[in-house]
């Protein structure tokens, strides 16, 4: 029988690792100021800080970004509908105002901004919950004709979780469907490259337009719980498949195959390295300010899976970015089965349907990373199935479209 995540509600001012603490006494900018306070959040945003000051080379298995793997193309991107939405946006932020603090330049560091964790510290572009409806709903359709319907479905279910958490904790002001900051990069143009971020709490979307060519990526979607079970958006509920996906996949290899995924069969195991899990990220590798990193391939390469196996991957991938809409979407599967015989599974914890577990797809063109977390709000101090992180990530460079930046630059002389 799943565990709930109803039992794991911590009573007001009872909260395991926070104590007496009185969410109502904080807006976001006192809650930011109380967790620069506490040792573990400074040092974790210290650390980001140094990694943000690093020059992008992009996400790489041994230090060495692999040349030639991205490409000026045609995708059959949704250019008209973001250039309306996105002109929009633009004439309704200048009549309120707004306008110079969401837009900067297409090659802004804050591109690298993007974080999950709920404290407000990177106060740059514009903040949902204080903008107008008029400037609000301009943005979202933006992001809207930007994604897949499945994709938008998923940012506005994450939302509408992130606000259910608030309101479950007595954190509203805190965790809400308007946690979030929006910049928008570039002039929006069908020519010339442009783009939009999107992040806060459990949702940070990064997508770079060029012509009709999308990157996007990185993308981190997550939730704490995984479903509505009260209130106006009852009966929501988010990474349900995937988790069938991945469990599908891993029970479908062989045993010689499981045995080489299988990193570690606990979520919390003895001979796990030290500051590992890490606080925010858990067990992926790839989250926020991780532009650089170095993740070498491990567990089991898929050019030893069976068909049925190797399907089941590309199944699980294209749910995983499924948020990108059809043209892209359909060469970026084209990019990941071209590179499939040299595609790692990697994967912690057990593979049943109640169990939970942590998993990365590594590929030279797409990183995918799941896992389950402990409770952070919730009062869980083992990992469960209802609080969720996952990353997209394009390695070798092209996070952001900074690959196709670089050679549309090149080809134009600039």
């Amino acid at each position: 029988m799943p565990i709930s995540f109803r039992d794991f509600v911590p009573p007001p001012k009872q909260h395991p690792r926070l104590g007496d603490i009185n969410f109502a006494d904080y807006n976001i900018h006192t809650w930011a100021e109380w967790g620069m306070k506490q040792s573990f959040v400074k040092t974790l945003w210290e650390g980001w800080q140094k990694l943000y000051k690093e020059p992008f080379r992009g996400i790489t298995t041994d230090g060495e970004v692999i040349q030639n793997l991205f490409h000026l193309r045609g995708e059959c991107a949704p250019i008209g509908a973001m250039q309306k939405a996105a002109r929009s946006l633009v004439a309704v932020a200048e009549e309120e105002g707004t306008f110079g603090n969401m837009r900067l330049n297409i090659e802004a560091d804050e591109w690298r901004r993007w974080m999950n964790p709920e404290f407000y510290f990177a106060k740059c572009g514009i903040r949902l919950e204080e903008q107008s409806e008029q400037v609000k709903n301009a943005m979202l359709t933006l992001i809207e004709s930007s994604l897949s319907p499945k994709g938008y479905q998923k940012i506005l279910d994450c939302m509408k979780i992130n606000g259910f958490l608030g309101a479950l904790i007595g954190a509203p002001h805190l965790m809400n469907e308007g946690s979030y900051n929006f910049i928008l990069f570039g002039e929006p143009s069908v020519t010339e490259p442009w783009g939009w971020s999107l992040w806060g709490h459990h949702v940070s979307v990064c997508c770079f337009v060029l012509e009709d060519q999308m990157v996007m990526s990185p993308v981190f979607f997550g939730c704490e719980p995984n479903q509505i079970d009260s209130g106006e958006y009852a009966g929501t509920e988010v990474f349900s498949l995937e988790m069938q996906l991945a469990v599908r996949l891993m029970q479908s290899l062989s045993e010689e195959n499981k045995k080489a995924a299988i990193a570690y069969d606990q979520l919390q195991h003895p001979s796990m390295p030290p500051n590992f899990p890490h606080p925010a990220d858990g067990r992926n590798l790839a989250g926020a300010y991780e532009d650089n990193r170095v993740i070498p391939y491990s567990g089991v390469k898929a050019s030893s899976f069976s068909e049925t196996s190797r399907e089941l991957l590309m199944q699980l991938i294209e749910k995983f970015i499924d948020f990108i809409p059809e043209g892209p979407l359909t060469a970026k599967l084209s990019d990941v089965r071209a590179h499939l015989e040299d595609t790692w599974l990697m994967w912690m914890g057990k593979y049943t349907d109640q169990d939970p577990f942590h998993f990365r797809i590594n590929s030279p063109v797409i990183i995918c990373e799941f896992d389950h977390e402990c409770g952070m709000y919730l009062s869980n101090a083992a990992p469960a199935r209802f609080h969720i992180h996952t990353l997209v990530r394009t390695p070798n460079g092209n996070d952001y479209g900074k690959e196709l930046l670089r050679l549309w630059k090149e080809k134009n002389n600039f």
